[in-house]
């Protein structure tokens, strides 16, 4: 989430792929996760989903981040 709010500071247009349903739902709304980075709000320009395919079609940079801890 940092990094996507970092990418998105800078101008860019960034989606945030979601692999929870549930969460992906509730993220645009809060703009914040405490199971990911508690404390910390994503961008408003940060678009949510669930949907891999959405997140990356017309984009020509996909960064994958996995957690380290869980």
């Amino acid at each position: 989430m940092a990094r996507a709010s970092l990418a998105a500071s800078r101008g860019n247009d960034v989606a945030l792929w979601e692999f929870d349903a549930r969460a992906a739902a509730e993220l645009p709304r809060a703009r914040t996760s405490a199971r990911c980075v508690p404390g910390f709000s994503l961008a408003p320009a940060i678009e949510v989903t669930n949907d891999l395919p959405q997140a990356v079609a017309g984009r020509e940079v996909a960064i994958v981040v996995v957690p380290s801890d869980t």
